[in-house]
């Protein structure tokens, strides 16, 4: 099959996860397909018959006589398959799935076919299931325990969604089959193309089922091929491969969230695949049964040579797809190794970059320190500098200490208030000793002062005294202003 073919087998337009009692609700009228492939001995080999079936014709084309003319004979068919296809539809996720067709139209086909109640309740299911009935009790007393039911269903929520139930007359051998898709999938029109390639398999009463099993194991062996070739993608980007002639990248430099997000999609679609493959052996173990089955006291076991040719075709294809199971079943194993492998080496890579980020923004916090010591140190002697500074400064704040009492004296005896001299010239005379009376012993007070101040904390006291009343006169304010609230 064409890979494109296989991959529109999974294109539906959504996928979603069904809730718990999820139920099937019957259509107000029924539109179905039915396509009618009957083969005939003597000259009429084989009739093919597709049309639009309503709820008033499908009571007459289960009913109608199947015989047709011959020349002056009426030959009856020795062998076909009678097709009934509808498309189920689904809107939100609480709503039913909607059938295309009614319920009376439903218990009609029970009544002829034999299908089992079980057959709606299989559409809500969450797993691949596949069932195979006695006709039972009831019905035509003349092909009452000569029917075999057979159903195989695939779960809704699935991209590739089908309900098959086959009724089996081992009188006529006539298989007649309703068959469910989903509406919006292609997998109609892939099996439309299979029938109309195998149309002399019709008189064989497993071929619908075996050819959808063939569809979707086709679909598995392309999904396991896409993975193969991401993980091969993915192995070179990580040079992660022994191959020469294959790139190989840097794994450090790769982007780890979208690798593990990738990684992540692979792993579930191929555990998903295999699940699949797993699931489609236990139904061609089951169709293998149910072969079997209708072989024994059927029509087509003393049938022609073109009969027990297309039989051998089919158990040939059924032997066919049970081998590529097992075989893509292997193959997917080996996938889901690739990907432990992968996984568990991207974690690593990611250890060793964040190891090596580690490293680096130590050797920075380093230089960083390095620096802080050298701003450090130029800081100390800026201090020392300062320090020496300070030291000048205090020099000349003592000796102004020594001169500044003198000159405030003189200059407040250089004022008009007082007059040394009456002819006005500058001569030293007894009234200069009043200046050295006041200078001297104002000097020495400035001098006690400033020599109590170093001895005692007085800056220390002052600046408690003035960090208190501020203290106070904030909480003063916050207190004020509750009380006002």
């Amino acid at each position: 099959m064409d890979p494109i073919d296989a991959r529109t087998t999974e294109n539906d337009p959504k996928f979603w996860r069904p809730l718990a009692g999820s139920h099937a609700q019957h259509a107000d009228t029924t539109n179905c397909r039915y396509r009618e492939v009957l083969k005939y001995s003597g000259n009429i080999k084989l009739q093919s018959r597709e049309d639009v079936m309503s709820g008033a014709l499908l009571e007459n084309w289960l009913t109608k006589d199947l015989t047709v003319e011959s020349g002056s004979e009426q030959v009856k068919p020795t062998g076909g398959l009678r097709l009934l296809l509808g498309m189920c539809d689904w809107t939100e996720e609480k709503e039913p799935f909607k059938l295309p067709i009614t319920e009376s139209s439903f218990t009609l086909l029970r009544e002829q076919w034999r299908i089992p109640p079980l057959f709606l309740s299989l559409i809500g299911n969450f797993n691949t299931r596949a069932h195979r009935f006695s006709a039972g009790l009831g019905g035509d007393p003349e092909t009452r325990g000569l029917k075999i039911v057979f159903l195989f269903s695939v779960p809704f929520w699935r991209p590739v969604f089908f309900q098959v139930g086959i009724s089996y007359s081992k009188r006529t051998n006539i298989t007649s089959a309703l068959l469910l898709f989903r509406k919006g999938g292609r997998l109609e029109g892939l099996l439309e193309k299979r029938l109309q390639t195998h149309q002399h398999w019709c008189d064989q009463p497993i071929v619908i089922p075996l050819l959808l099993v063939e569809i979707v194991i086709e679909a598995c062996q392309f999904k396991l091929r896409v993975s193969d070739e991401e993980l091969n993608d993915l192995e070179e980007k990580a040079g992660q491969h022994e191959h020469p002639n294959r790139p190989r990248g840097d794994p450090l430099e790769m982007d780890f969230g979208a690798t593990t997000r990738k990684i992540n999609f692979i792993g579930k679609r191929v555990d998903l695949n295999l699940a699949r493959l797993h699931l489609y052996q236990h139904v061609l173990e089951k169709l293998a049964e149910f072969n079997d089955d209708i072989l024994h006291g059927s029509a087509c076991v003393q049938g022609s040579l073109e009969v027990l040719g297309s039989r051998s075709e089919v158990e040939d294809k059924m032997a066919y797809l049970l081998d590529m199971c097992r075989i893509l079943s292997v193959q997917a194993e080996y996938e889901r190794k690739r990907v432990a492998i992968l996984t568990q080496g991207v974690y690593q890579f990611m250890a060793q970059k964040d190891a090596k980020v580690h490293i680096r923004v130590a050797e920075l916090s380093a230089n960083i320190a390095q620096a802080t010591m050298q701003d450090a140190t130029a800081m100390k002697e800026l201090a020392t500098e300062s320090k020496k500074d300070s030291s000048a400064m205090k020099i000349l704040t003592i000796l102004g200490i020594f001169f500044l009492p003198g000159a405030s004296i003189a200059g407040i005896f250089a004022m008009p208030t007082f007059n040394w001299d009456d002819d006005g010239v500058p001569t030293i005379n007894s009234g200069f000793k009043y200046y050295w009376a006041i200078t001297i012993p104002v000097t020495l007070l400035v001098l006690f002062i400033w020599i109590l101040a170093r001895i005692l904390p007085l800056e220390r006291r002052i600046q408690s005294l003035i960090t208190g009343n501020r203290r106070t006169s904030l909480s003063g304010n916050f207190g004020g202003g509750m009380e006002r609230k």
